[in-house]
């Protein structure tokens, strides 16, 4: 007799690979997580996306941004050109609303922060964004609120 916690997972499973998902079975560590991440929108979208993990207490956190060269300055979100990015500490950390409702589209999210996706530590975390990574939906993967 198979379990509810089974039947739900084979259930996920069988619907990720129905949406076109290559998931991995079992545990997920954080370096495989960037990967498929980072390999399924560049996949989906024909560019690079920098997929990292969080340092210290925040290790298996990951963050999805456009490479460095793709990001703008603070005050490029004003209209207006960088003052002097040689000096300027806002230069290269933001998104531009381009590439925001790019990454939204690719993960099925209907915004993305202008400092990138967040994703909490954790295999159910991992998989649900890798899911969506591949292939825009959530595939029936879903994740408990994190308090961390």
């Amino acid at each position: 007799m198979q379990s509810t916690v089974q039947a739900d997972k084979t259930e996920q499973a069988n619907l990720a690979r129905f949406h076109g998902a290559e998931i991995p079975e079992g545990f997920i560590d954080r370096g495989m997580a960037i990967r498929l991440i980072r390999d399924a929108l560049k996949r989906r979208s024909g560019r690079p996306w920098s997929v990292t993990g969080g340092r210290g207490t925040a290790y298996g956190w990951l963050s999805i941004m456009p490479m460095p060269a793709r990001r703008v300055c603070r005050h490029q979100f004003d209209g207006a050109e960088c003052p002097s990015p040689e000096q300027c500490a806002e230069h290269r950390r933001y998104m531009s609303d381009g590439d925001r409702a790019e990454l939204a589209r690719l993960l099925g999210v209907e915004d993305v922060h202008f400092q990138g996706q967040s994703i909490p530590s954790g295999t159910a975390d991992y998989l649900l964004w890798i899911a969506r990574a591949q292939t825009g939906k959530s595939c029936g993967f879903h994740a408990a609120p994190s308090w961390d």
